[in-house]
């Protein structure tokens, strides 16, 4: 539960394009930016989830709409760029109108807001990971020819979820907004990163799973559904 909701107002900006909307999300973003003090630590923070966070993931956005623009929707549409339909972006651009939404009303939440938030996003990092291990140990439950190879994989991704469970509870009488934008993804466990890394994976499968981490980073930090009922409001 999040015991500290309370209203903002869902940005009005649902019937622009998506282009229209990732432009003005980020003019917002360098807006609050430009408005941090750098001698307080709580905007310092702010400072720091703003560019390494909030920013990366619109400057990704631009370049993925950029290579619709001038892939296939320039070839089926004369005005590709005002014909991308705006649900390929919505839940991407929704979920960086929460991150900015959340460092610029950070002032009217206590620690036991983002302490809840916190906590919600190591259980679903922590069920995540049993669920891979889970799901991989059922795939490989009948390959009797590569035991050894599973065995490994299997050891590997123990470990990850030891880390996963060994993750500290939030401090709900201290937690803050940079608590809540850590990055969680079971391809940064380092034995799992040296794992994907070794022979045992061709290029071309590392490949693959580097496509699968970069798709999982974009969709980090996770927020409870409860947070985007804020933008209902």
């Amino acid at each position: 539960m999040l015991p500290y909701l309370c209203s903002w107002g869902r940005p009005a900006v649902l019937s622009q394009s998506p282009a229209d909307r990732i432009s003005a999300v980020e003019d917002e973003a360098v807006l609050v930016l430009s408005s941090l003090s750098k001698d307080r630590p709580d905007d310092i923070n702010s400072c720091v989830v703003i560019r390494s966070c909030i920013l990366p993931r619109i400057s990704r956005l631009v370049t993925d709409l950029d290579m619709d623009r001038n892939a296939q929707f320039r070839a089926q549409f004369p005005n590709g760029a005002d014909r991308i339909p705006g649900e390929k972006y919505e839940r991407r651009i929704r979920h960086i109108e929460l991150m900015l939404q959340l460092v610029k009303n950070r002032e009217s939440f206590g620690p036991g807001f983002w302490a809840s938030i916190a906590k919600w996003q190591v259980q679903t990092y922590q069920r995540y990971c049993t669920k891979l291990l889970e799901d991989y140990i059922n795939s490989t439950r009948s390959m009797s020819e590569s035991r050894d190879e599973a065995k490994v994989f299997i050891g590997t991704l123990e470990k990850a979820l030891q880390r996963a469970y060994a993750l500290p509870e939030p401090d709900e009488g201290k937690a803050q907004l940079s608590d809540v934008f850590f990055i969680r993804s079971i391809y940064n466990d380092p034995d799992v990163r040296a794992l994907v890394a070794s022979e045992r994976f061709t290029p071309e499968k590392r490949l693959e799973v580097q496509r699968v981490a970069e798709e999982l980073l974009r969709q980090q930090p996770m927020f409870p559904p409860k947070c985007y009922a804020l933008q209902e409001a």
